[in-house]
């Protein structure tokens, strides 16, 4: 499975214009923070966005509603929502929606928890996406290359969105978490170990945190052989199914066990675990 985890500080985000003789232009945004977490006492929050690239670019800002899978994958949501699914746009306010940047430049964009009286409880939750805005110039040039054929260059212009979690977490919260069929797929040949297990959250907010595979030798020697960061089962998810690549089947012991970690971040002590035993 494709890491779809992310730990970083930052987000960049590549828009690639491909020209016909194989010349590429590339810009980028830089994205602070990753992820948004408002509550009753924490109201407001900000999001840093950079012009990470070489030239000047528009973006426009909204917030979308989206839709976990129980393998990490994100899913337009269309239609109406799924039981015990909540969502922030309708009370979070943003700024501002559209903006220019040259190179280098930032912007802030605030955003603002805007509750209605009698708010059921709950965690609600929306992605803040932040689209590139093609220039004028650059749509008024693909055009007349569409309508003139014998013009051997050719653009292509991809424009790339990336999207971050807002979550409003209103009144008292809590969530569990269980890990479930954890078992050792053995490499072949030159295909490395896996680990596959299934996270069962419950409760009534999502969890977020870090997945850790340790190897514990009969000894008590104990070894990291697999990490992922930033790892999220959403609200209303009950599951999500987890596949991590060992870094070496040559690196287990021959007896000993498996120990699988979910721990949030900031903290200490796992929230979830469970071991799989070597022969």
């Amino acid at each position: 499975m494709k890491s779809a985890f992310l730990n970083l500080c930052c987000v960049w985000v590549f828009i690639f214009c491909i020209c016909a003789f194989g010349a590429v232009e590339a810009q980028a945004i830089t994205i602070f923070p990753t992820r948004v977490v408002m509550t009753d006492k924490e109201r407001t929050a900000q999001v840093e966005i950079v012009n990470s690239g070489t030239e000047t670019e528009s973006f426009s800002i909204q917030l979308e509603r989206k839709r976990m899978t129980e393998t990490g994958e994100f899913q337009a949501v269309s239609g109406e929502a799924v039981p015990g699914e909540l969502f922030a746009d309708q009370i979070v306010r943003y700024s501002p929606r559209r903006f220019t940047l040259a190179p280098g430049a930032g912007q802030t964009v605030r955003l603002m928890l805007k509750m209605p009286e009698g708010l059921p409880e709950g965690e609600y939750r929306s992605h803040l996406a932040v689209s590139h805005i093609p220039e004028a110039s650059d749509v008024l040039s693909q055009v007349k290359q569409e309508k003139e054929p014998t013009d051997i260059t050719i653009k292509l212009t991809a424009f790339a969105t990336i999207a971050i979690p807002v979550i409003v977490r209103h009144g008292k919260l809590n969530a569990q978490l269980e890990i479930k069929d954890a078992v050792l797929r053995p490499g072949t040949g030159k295909e490395p170990s896996v680990v596959e297990f299934t996270m069962l959250r419950s409760g009534t907010m999502s969890v977020y945190g870090d997945i850790a595979v340790m190897s514990v030798a009969e000894n008590g020697t104990v070894e990291q052989v697999a990490a992922v960061n930033g790892v999220a089962v959403y609200v209303p998810n009950a599951t999500r199914k987890a596949r991590l690549t060992l870094r070496g089947k040559e690196a287990l012991p021959a007896n000993g066990a498996l120990r699988v970690t979910f721990t949030e971040q900031r903290t200490a002590k796992p929230l979830a675990e469970a071991s799989i035993p070597l022969r």
